[in-house]
């Protein structure tokens, strides 16, 4: 059976962390809360770690989101980032990170942009089968925290276990095949690798590593175009972790360049890559203040 997939990109802990100081990582900011009692779509500040990614040239437009995890570390998906068909990671002259943002096509002031020190692609990133599919951006200058910016939590071991209802976010493709303007989260149960597979061999069966998880439902509700390189969240305690990087999912068999709402997502298991965040985050890497048991 051919394999079908589609890369979730172009047009859309467990100890606490901290790159400065006292500054908690997983933490909202900004309190308030708006009345909205149907849909998915959040307000400013509801998730300030979630980043756009965006290619600058030729022309700039949105290709992926991404996760801030240090005061200059954003973590996202390494096919996001890689020139295309190869293994390698682009210049950085062609990417810039969005920070703060809500509204995909909107500027506002609370948005912070910077460029790029750095692309650090997983060496073991296998492209089209999806293995180690991970990598860092690295910004020239150190973030600036506050209300609408903040830096999500790492997991210290895996909280990817069957059952847990996770939260991805992004402004992946909504009903009308086209990225959404506003920032958007919906629930997403993890499933076992068994289930997962099994659920469409083509796509999962060759494809899904020891170190990926799936999530998602299986009714229309699932991360799409432009979601790729986001995160999938737990809020633990009061904080937020990181526990995935959304990766791949299936494609539709009427538009393979479109991804099927009726399938599960795998994501890149972040607690599998631990040291290896450690070890090529430099001075940039998140501080360990308070540690956690239990899940």
């Amino acid at each position: 059976m051919l394999r079908r997939t589609a890369l979730l990109t172009l047009v859309l802990c467990c100890s606490i962390f901290t790159a400065t100081g006292d500054q908690r990582c997983g933490v909202r900011q900004d309190k308030t809360r708006s009345l909205i009692t149907a849909g998915h779509n959040v307000q400013p500040g509801d998730y300030p770690w979630h980043a756009a990614i965006y290619q600058v040239l030729p022309l700039k437009h949105y290709i992926c989101g991404g996760t801030l995890v240090g005061q200059s570390v954003v973590i996202t998906s390494a096919h996001c980032v890689a020139v295309p068909g190869r293994r390698v990671a682009r210049s950085i002259d062609e990417l810039v990170v969005q920070l703060g943002k809500h509204l995909l096509n909107v500027r506002s002031d609370s948005e912070q942009e910077y460029g790029l020190s750095s692309i650090i692609v997983h060496e073991g990133f296998t492209g089209d089968n999806h293995g180690h599919d991970v990598a860092l951006l690295i910004t020239k200058d150190p973030v600036r925290y506050g209300k609408f910016v903040q830096p999500a939590c790492l997991p210290t071991f895996s909280l990817a276990n069957d059952r847990v209802v996770g939260t991805i976010v992004g402004w992946g493709y909504t009903e009308q095949s086209a990225v959404s303007n506003s920032l958007k989260a919906a629930g997403a149960p993890i499933v076992s690798q068994e289930l997962c597979r099994s659920s469409n061999l083509g796509a999962f069966g060759g494809s899904l590593t020891e170190e990926m998880f799936c999530a998602g439902y299986r009714n229309g509700t699932n991360a799409c175009n432009g979601d790729s390189g986001g995160g999938l969240f737990r809020n633990v305690r009061g904080s937020w972790f990181l526990l995935g990087i959304v990766s791949f999912t299936a494609a539709q068999e009427q538009d393979e360049n479109r991804c099927s709402s009726t399938d599960y997502t795998a994501f890149v298991d972040v607690a599998k890559y631990k040291r290896w965040i450690r070890n090529n985050s430099g001075k940039s890497y998140v501080v360990k203040i308070a540690n956690f048991t239990g899940t």
